[in-house]
């Protein structure tokens, strides 16, 4: 008997360590599966989100000096769903740099004051206040595409 307890020992020993390591192998697995699926998330979130700009950015793009009021609200709105966008992800943008955040957070503040801007604007500076929006919200865009990378 006491043969058998000294393999027993060694055996369970072995066993157990097998299995953890086992276990944390499916956990380190899990976890990568998690993690890829969030990215995939992610970038579906990004094409979608991008698609939906353009589109919208399309119907904008062309706003005369009397249609200001609408392109002003028009852009806010884009502006607002990228940001609803942002926060959903939550979590996900926690991966984010530092430096990638800052320039978000950059971004998002040249889109604001070009769009105050916009009410300085005169039919004569329209077009030059319009081409600063676009250039605001392109700069946003690849902001939060860099986060969400």
């Amino acid at each position: 008997m006491k043969t058998y307890s000294k393999f027993t020992k060694p055996l369970l020993i072995g066993a157990l360590a097998f299995t953890l390591g086992a276990c944390s192998e499916r956990q380190q697995e899990n976890t990568k599966d998690a993690l890829a699926d969030a990215k995939e998330a992610t970038k579906e979130t990004w094409q979608d989100t991008k698609a939906a700009t353009q589109s919208a950015w399309a119907d904008l793009s062309d706003a005369t000096y009397d249609e200001r009021e609408s392109f002003k609200d028009g852009v806010s709105d884009m502006a607002a769903k990228l940001e609803e966008k942002a926060e959903a992800l939550g979590d996900k943008t926690a991966d984010a740099s530092d430096e990638a955040m800052d320039k978000l957070r950059n971004a998002r503040a040249e889109l604001a004051d070009s769009l105050d801007d916009l009410g300085d604007a005169t039919a004569d500076t329209w077009e030059d206040a319009k081409d600063r929006v676009a250039d605001a919200w392109n700069n946003v865009e690849a902001a939060y595409h860099d986060v969400m990378s």
